[in-house]
């Protein structure tokens, strides 16, 4: 197999160029002062990034051990002086340096190839002949391939004098064989001959210098490869997959492609894997034009379009799809003639649109893409039957399940529309559509408002409506569904008692949050008795909230509790009040700041000390819940503020009470739950 060979400096003119600077500087960092590339022909070519001193020159030594070191000039290698003595260096060369850097003045031209800006350092490189002039490049002629090999550039002044300067690195001469590029693909577009193909990252080891790829054909049964193309395939930073367009020779002829990476140097891969390809014409015809449909009556339609201009034009076919059906399905099993341009299409069905689209084919079976839509929609006036005989109930008083029977439905039945209002005290609220998506079966089961729940004690009104394929809607037929009132009320909250003149007790307490409270229960128990039952001793409105419990007897314990009734007569639990000692004197000021912990010896109460002048001492209960019943569980002397219940658990409430010297407590005490300490 033969190749053209493309040398290394029209490579390195076009493709390094190409290259990010970001690259090219992480080559050559404080590290890495140089970098270098061996041929197969035994060169190395020699790059550094510094910028010598004006009219300064250098002298190059290479060493294979680090320690001899051997000059590889004859004479000081100075760069050009300024941008007129680079123009005669480069001769030609210098309308590239121009291209390059964006100037066409030579002393602009060489102030940008000076300069540390990106676009400076990539025209530097971007021809072996601008670097060398420039004094960045130096090209060792007989350079030991395959060892590691130190070179350094010692800088000297005009006069030859060495500065003490010098740019100094160990490079690997090895050369490296491209990898091959993979997974070619090949398609084409009549004569335009697309190619893709994958390489490894510009990370690779191997891979590091590839700066170009080029394509190879030749038609089947030829022996000899020929470039494909003439433009550079450069192979761009951070890219793993290529693309490349361009036209074969001759259409209607077999042939063979392969794709290789090329160096810096001008080595050139192993073939990538072979595609043939038979290059036919495969053109489709454009696409018809301006396609409109008319309504002929009796649910016809006429389809119209503009005569095709292909000159291979074999005939036309034509394409519906109904509604919104993604899919176009063919209806003539034959091309129509290239003369023809209208069609006439026989539809059954009301109530739907239909769209077509059309194709030109042309004689070697080449079928264009669709041509725009052309949209008609048969009116369907026919309104469904409204539904019968709907009853709607309710099941453990959870789900109502609402049940109809189905009338007649011309075109179809798409969906049934099932609707939710609510009746309050004789008002009608807005209907609430529940099913979003189709719903085809004749019944309904409802979870209430937000699925959850239903508004006890009122009525639930459900409407059903018919919807056809036509998109017409019957009329809406309904059915009423009581929700019964099963649920207590909330409980009334912060129940108060106030001793009052030595003879009365003064009852208060917050409402109940229920809407529905239409009165109040107030019961008293006296514990000294023994009763364990509470007696109703009366029952006020809902706008009452406090009560007074006329000539209770002294020195008498009692509890007092109020509960909430609805308008049904469903009863709330009840709000029990703290234990009362009926005195004619001021007790004790409430117990602060109780605190419950749970801990390894039980549960640890602590507070905040009284005035222990006035105190016998604390008396502490405890219940199971904060609204129960409390029981007397320890006492302690006044000087303590802490006590521990060996039998507590967390979750348990306590109240502290504080106990004068006469035996009176505190006439409430905040219940504090005890909690598990982390």
């Amino acid at each position: 197999m033969s190749y053209l060979r493309i040398g290394l400096t029209c490579l390195l003119m076009i493709a390094l160029s190409l290259l990010k600077t970001g690259e090219l500087k992480a080559q050559l960092n404080n590290d890495q002062q140089i970098i270098g590339i061996a041929s197969e022909e035994g060169q190395a070519y020699i790059y550094h990034a510094q910028q010598i001193p004006l009219s300064h020159g250098y002298n190059v030594y290479r060493s294979e051990n680090g320690d001899n070191w051997t000059k590889l000039n004859s004479e000081v290698i100075y760069p050009a002086r300024d941008g007129y003595d680079l123009e005669y260096r480069l001769q030609d060369q210098f309308e590239l340096a121009q291209q390059l850097t964006g100037r066409q003045d030579p002393q602009a031209v060489y102030l940008m190839l000076r300069s540390g800006t990106g676009a400076g350092i990539i025209a530097n490189f971007a021809s072996p002949e601008i670097a060398q002039n420039m004094g960045r490049l130096y090209i060792d002629e007989d350079a030991p391939i395959g060892e590691d090999v130190h070179y350094r550039f010692d800088i000297v002044d005009d006069l030859e004098r060495s500065t003490g300067q010098a740019i100094e690195g160990e490079v690997d001469l090895d050369v490296v064989q491209p990898p091959a590029p993979t997974e070619l693909d090949v398609t084409n577009r009549g004569k335009f001959v697309d190619f893709n193909w994958n390489y490894v990252p510009n990370s690779d080891r191997d891979s590091r210098y590839v700066i170009r790829f080029q394509i190879f054909y030749r038609e089947t049964g030829e022996e000899n490869w020929l470039p494909f193309h003439e433009q550079l395939l450069a192979r761009t930073t951070g890219n793993t997959e290529f693309k490349f367009t361009d036209e074969v020779p001759v259409l209607g002829e077999e042939y063979e492609f392969v794709v290789h990476a090329v160096d810096f140097t001008g080595a050139i891969s192993d073939e990538s894997n072979r595609v043939t390809l038979d290059v036919v014409e495969n053109t489709a015809p454009a696409l018809v034009r301006n396609v409109q449909a008319s309504d002929l009556g009796n649910y016809k339609s006429r389809v119209t379009w503009a005569v095709s201009t292909e000159l291979d034009l074999g005939g036309y076919h034509i394409y519906r799809a109904r509604d919104d059906e993604e899919e176009y399905d063919r209806i003539t099993s034959e091309l129509l003639p290239p003369l023809q341009t209208v069609f006439e299409d026989s539809v059954t069905e009301p109530g739907h649109q239909y769209r077509y689209k059309i194709t030109a084919s042309d004689t070697l079976g080449n079928e264009s893409e669709l041509s725009n839509p052309a949209h008609i929609y048969f009116e369907d006036e026919r309104i469904p039957d409204p539904i019968t005989a709907v009853e709607a109930t309710l099941i453990d008083n959870k789900v109502a399940r609402v049940v109809w029977e189905n009338g007649e439905v011309p075109g179809g039945l798409r969906s049934y529309q099932v609707l939710r209002r609510e009746r309050e005290r004789g008002a009608e609220g807005l209907w609430s559509l529940l099913n979003s998506n189709a719903h085809t079966e004749t019944s309904y089961e409802d979870t209430g408002f937000g699925g959850t729940r239903f508004v006890e004690g009122t009525t639930i009104e459900y409407g059903i409506a018919i919807v056809s394929e036509n998109g017409n809607i019957s009329d809406t037929v309904s059915t009423a569904l009581k929700i019964p009132d099963i649920t207590p009320p909330e409980a009334p909250g912060l129940l108060e008692l106030t001793m009052q003149e030595a003879r009365r007790v003064g009852i208060t307490w917050n409402a109940s949050s229920s809407g529905d409270v239409t009165n109040y229960r107030i019961y008293k128990r006296e514990l000294d008795s023994g009763d364990s039952a509470d007696t109703l001793i009366t029952e006020v409105g809902k706008g009452d909230r406090y009560f007074r419990d006329e000539n209770v007897p002294l020195h008498k314990t009692y509890i007092y509790s109020v509960s909430a009734v609805d308008s049904v007569g469903n009863e709330s639990i009840s709000a029990i009040s703290d234990t009362l000692i009926t005195r004619n004197t001021h007790a004790p000021d409430r117990v602060r700041n109780v605190q419950a912990v749970k801990l390894d010896e039980g549960v640890v109460l602590t507070w905040e000390a009284g005035d222990e002048t006035k105190l016998d001492g604390y008396v502490i209960y405890r219940s199971g819940i904060a609204t129960g019943v409390y029981e007397k569980v320890g006492t302690v002397e006044s000087s303590t503020t802490r006590w521990t219940d060996g039998t507590g658990e967390a979750g348990n409430w306590y109240k502290v009470h504080a106990m004068d010297m006469t035996g009176r407590e505190s006439r409430t005490a905040k219940a504090t739950q005890a909690v598990e300490r982390n």
